[in-house]
């Protein structure tokens, strides 16, 4: 009788049941999953789920999850019937610091001693990681180990099953090398227990890594973070033991798991003091060359990659020391680092709440390296990280304690930069922007800020750096216009961006409304009381202009030149057109179209900014920012007829329910919002911001709209004959 469902994996899901024929004693029910069953690979997945019967049927070990029955359930889908554990898994025992290094000793006994029965048998688990392995509380204390789900063990000479080809699986952090080159092999199940005994000690993995690829590299380099660095009290032999089990070429670990957890287990027990002062952990330093006090300064050109965790003062002093370490391990599992470390081409400085990486000789390398730390803090959300960089002079000098150290521009307007940004960014000078953009495809990824003051009043061009994989696309706090009045209140996210594929007829037809945005938001200067005259009217807070690039029909209108219009015309089929914006000063901007004809009782919405040709399909515009949409060619009208209307919205901040929009910018809904609840929400937010009229002046070759509302709503109609 099944009582719940206790979890899904990658083949099968788990329920707790009972056996009616022996008292209502609790078991577990493994059934292959319905999705894996219908799939194209079901054969594959079939096949590795009665290997994971013959695999537990081999096995007879306390330290392994007994098997009581297997078969077939009515529709064909194979099911087994196992051990019930009472207990938890090892991964919800884990803390931030470790575990005593007692209880280490007895896990990664008990660990060593189940895996290596399994190995005896023929069984390599290939899964191994905390998830997979269940602490039994025993009545006088202590855990029992408890190895579980066999799901895509490699069983040698199957008997149940033959010419298993082999795939690239298993949780990646604890992948061995050679598994990650789909050879796995015992030696593999024995590194995934160096890691789960390093995550063990200091509550953390020893690489990060966002694909194998990554992870490889990051382990032909080896451990660059020790266990002895984030818990100094650890014995040097138990290290050892555990950079043994981690090697890269599988020669050099351990020949059995039982070995690994019995020397593991004895090195533990021997207490020993950390030898010398401990020192602050930071990444390990470069090897370079220092002059000496003889020697004459000389200034090189340096990389420099500055960091901050944002409100570190503010944080306990152990959390301070915890998000410390975690940075340290994410930077210094970077290719970039590792890369120049390995060259001598790199100094690291600790900074007290982040670091410095100063690169020498590749120009490209601290922002290559500020990219791996933004995707990887993905996966760390209690990480707040800024970061700037700023290619300058430096000179190579010693601190007071001999240390490697840097001085000079170089590093101290790095320092500037990165004191600008937000948790998110990566803002770069323009000096190190003038690097990227001759040196690849960086121009879509680089968002111009403008020039500001910094500390002592120098002033520095700066640029955000993002795209939809990394960075923070919002305007930094220090650098935006003023808030505005209270009273007004504007929702919004930060942006994120997406790709639209706009290829519905009419939204062709829409894109040829030209948008370009001059805005300029003030706010009102403060009256004196008590005075009889009026006050002055207020300087309007938006101002929007829009405009479009119009080219007619060459085979109707062979001469047809471009002309720049205000943005109201009569299109005709074959028209060629293109969207030109600007923008003195940032915020987001959504175009919206509404068709002439509503469906299913209603409107009929289309997100057409941000788009995937402009802007990364990020709503955000920065200051003096120039959008040509499309960039290189011209929209073609086709022959969809009928009245639109395209709304367009300006905000100083991103709106929440514009963004949530963003989800329909796919190949298969064209842009199309289909969600009903979503349409009434745009349908309610349209009818809210536009009924305050704007202000609107046309110009020959554009069409300005003033507001005097921070967030700006304007209704343009269009006819497309």
């Amino acid at each position: 009788m099944i009582e719940k469902e206790l979890g899904r994996g990658g083949i099968g899901v788990v329920f707790l049941a009972r056996d009616t024929q022996l008292l209502s004693k609790p078991v577990v029910i493994k059934i292959l999953l319905e999705e894996i069953a219908e799939s194209t690979h079901h054969e594959w997945f079939r096949k590795k789920f009665r290997q994971e019967v013959e695999a537990l049927a081999r096995i007879d070990h306390p330290g392994v999850v007994g098997i009581l029955d297997a078969g077939e359930l009515p529709d064909g889908k194979p099911y087994l019937v196992m051990q019930f554990v009472e207990g938890a898994t090892l991964r919800s025992v884990i803390g931030p610091q470790g575990l005593p290094l007692e209880r280490v000793a007895q896990i990664m006994r008990q660990i060593g001693h189940a895996l290596s029965a399994a190995h005896d048998k023929g069984v390599c688990h290939r899964d191994l990681k905390p998830e997979n392995i269940m602490l039994q509380t025993l009545g006088e204390g202590g855990d029992l180990v408890k190895l579980i789900d066999f799901g895509i063990a490699q069983v040698k000479d199957s008997q149940v099953v033959s010419n298993v080809a082999t795939k690239v699986a298993g949780a990646l952090p604890y992948m061995a090398p050679e598994q990650l080159r789909g050879q796995p092999a015992v030696s593999s199940d024995i590194y995934a227990m160096g890691v789960i005994a390093y995550e063990l000690l200091v509550g953390d993995l020893p690489f990060w890594a966002d694909s194998g690829v990554q992870l490889h590299e990051m382990q032909r380099a080896g451990v660059r973070v020790k266990p002895r660095d984030l818990r100094p009290e650890l014995p040097e032999a138990a290290q050892q033991v555990i950079l043994k089990a981690l090697a890269f070429d599988a020669q050099d670990r351990y020949p059995r798991a039982r070995d690994f957890g019995e020397e593991l287990a004895k090195a533990l027990a021997t207490q020993e003091a950390p030898t010398g002062p401990v020192q602050p952990t930071s990444p390990v330093q470069s090897t370079s060359m220092l002059p000496t006090p003889t020697q004459q300064l000389v200034p090189e050109m340096a990389h420099v990659l500055f960091t901050d965790l944002v409100g570190y003062s503010k944080l306990p002093m152990n959390e301070q020391t915890r998000l410390l370490r975690q940075l340290q391990k994410i930077v210094g599992g970077t290719v970039e680092f590792l890369r120049a470390q390995e060259a001598n081409q790199l100094i690291s400085l600790p900074t007290g709440d982040g670091m410095a990486l100063v690169f020498f000789s590749d120009p490209v390398a601290a922002v290559q390296c500020a990219l791996e730390i933004s995707r990887a803090l993905q996966s760390h959300p209690e990480i707040a990280l800024r970061m700037g960089v700023h290619s300058g002079p430096v000179y190579r000098i010693a601190d007071i304690n001999t240390n490697k150290n840097v001085a000079g521009g170089g590093i101290n307007i790095a320092q500037r930069v990165m004191d600008c940004g937000d948790a998110g960014h990566i803002l770069l000078s323009n000096a190190t922007a003038d690097f990227l953009r001759q040196m690849g495809n960086w121009a879509e990824s680089l968002h111009d800020l403008g020039e500001h003051a910094v500390k002592h009043g120098v002033l520095v061009h700066l640029f955000n750096l993002y795209t939809s994989e990394f960075g923070n696309p919002a305007v930094p706090e220090k650098l935006r216009a003023p808030e505005p009045p209270k009273g007004e209140v504007i929702k919004g996210d930060q942006p994120k961006q997406s790709r639209l594929v706009p290829t519905l007829a009419i939204v062709a037809l829409l894109l040829a409304v030209g948008i370009v945005i001059t805005l300029t938001w003030r706010r009102p200067a403060p009256q004196p009381e008590n005075i009889s005259t009026p006050p002055a009217a207020a300087a309007p807070k938006s101002v929007l202009s829009y405009s479009v690039t119009l080219q007619r029909n060459p085979k109707v209108s062979p001469n047809s030149r471009p002309t720049l219009l205000p943005g109201e015309a009569i299109f005709g089929i074959g028209d060629r057109v293109r969207l030109n914006v600007t923008s003195p000063q940032s915020g987001c901007l959504y175009v919206i179209n509404e068709g002439p004809v509503m469906k299913n009782g209603r409107p009929d919405y289309n997100i057409l900014f941000p788009s995937p040709t402009t802007n990364g399909g990020s709503s955000q515009l920065a200051a003096n920012q120039e959008l040509h949409i499309p960039e290189q060619a011209m929209f073609i009208l086709d022959n969809d007829q009928g009245a639109e209307t395209v709304w367009m919205i300006w905000s100083p901040q991103s709106v929440a329910e514009l963004e949530a929009l963003k989800k329909w910018a796919n190949p298969t809904d064209k842009g199309e919002i289909k969600d009903p609840a979503q349409i009434s929400a745009v349908q309610e937010f349209l009818k809210k911001y536009s009924a305050a009229k704007p202000e609107v002046e046309k110009e020959k070759t554009q069409t300005k709209v003033r507001s005097n509302d921070s967030l700006l709503v304007h209704a343009v109609k269009l006819e497309h004959l």
